[in-house]
């Protein structure tokens, strides 16, 4: 972990960004990789309470759509639930509305679409903490790591019940804080969990909702192979080989589960490739038109204005801060 509370202290961060790397940072021990989709500066809180027992809560939310990819780490089970009435969540190709919930495994790969001003909150349990509340029961299917990887569940009064206490705990914390020195949190909540899910599992059945359309996996293909290949521009021909699918199928499997079409999509990863560029100290000396150049933007003022248009900012102005933070950081 990235930062280590102390088992019985209850602690809570707050923190607001206008970096979206920065804050694809915060969820401590997940591998994270976050695209802006769509357009304009971006703006972005965190909130995070630890309760000790290796429980941990996580609310997020960003004005713009995020693309995000998540690596779940061993021995970790989280479970997703989205706040507001909004528009949904795409989680590994099926939707992730305020009626389900998500539960991610440990060591699986999560793909999240979120919406421009999309909020979702993360409950993370720490499997070793799971069994010990489960006081040698088999865990409910939905919490077992045995079975499923990343899973969408159809469950409307479970996920009212979970989401209404973990934010009444996650507001609890936020205004008392040391107050709650001594108690034992983490463990408190980790057995309100479970007890939701076996009184839910009595009454009905834990259902999966939708399953990724067949399409989904059509667009994570291409998505990689955008994301990994040496590929100056959008190449409809590589991404029909890799995916064995037609340039039709391509775009409509983009259009389902990323909102937007591939020769946008590609664009993003490119522009939040430049970015990172340029806020590398290590790129210092490199022009701001090479930087462009690498990343497949030959013409300087077309990469200016679609730079802006993405961020919100000039390509000096991201340079300018990301050097500026390097520098205080360095201190």
């Amino acid at each position: 972990m990235a930062c280590q509370i102390n088992e019985y202290l209850p602690a809570c961060t707050d923190r607001r960004f206008d970096d979206f790397d920065a804050q694809s940072e915060q969820l401590t021990a997940h591998d994270q990789e976050y695209v802006q989709l769509s357009t304009g500066a971006f703006h972005g809180r965190f909130v995070s309470a630890f309760l000790g027992e290796g429980v941990s809560l996580h609310l997020e939310t960003a004005n713009q759509a995020l693309g995000q990819r998540v690596g779940c780490p061993e021995g970790l089970i989280s479970l997703g639930l989205v706040i507001g009435n909004g528009p949904s969540f795409k989680a590994n190709g099926a939707e992730l509305c305020p009626d389900r919930l998500l539960v991610t495994k440990p060591g699986r790969e999560l793909v999240l679409n979120s919406p421009p001003g999309g909020q979702i909150l993360a409950i993370c349990l720490d499997q070793s903490a799971l069994r010990l509340a489960a006081a040698g029961d088999e865990p409910i299917y939905p919490l077992d790591p045995a079975f499923g990887g990343i899973t969408v569940i159809r469950a409307p009064e479970l996920a009212a019940r979970v989401r209404a206490g973990a934010m009444s705990l996650l507001r609890a914390i936020r205004a008392q804080g040391s107050q709650l020195a001594g108690r034992n949190v983490g463990r408190s909540f980790i057995g309100a969990i479970g007890a939701e899910f076996a009184l839910h599992d009595a009454i009905h059945d834990l259902r999966p909702g939708e399953k990724g359309q067949g399409d989904y996996q059509t667009f994570v293909t291409a998505r990689n192979v955008m994301s990994t290949s040496v590929m100056p521009e959008l190449d409809y021909t590589r991404l029909c080989e890799a995916t064995s699918r037609s340039v039709r199928s391509i775009q409509l499997a983009f259009a389902r589960h990323a909102g937007t079409t591939p020769l946008r999509y590609f664009r993003a990863i490119r522009l939040a490739d430049a970015r990172r560029a340029l806020q590398s100290p290590r790129r210092a000396q490199q022009t701001i038109g090479d930087v462009a150049a690498e990343y497949g933007f030959w013409n300087h003022s077309r990469f200016a204005q679609l730079y802006r248009l993405q961020f919100g900012e000039s390509p000096s102005k991201t340079r300018a801060r990301g050097t500026s933070r390097h520098v205080w950081q360095a201190r």
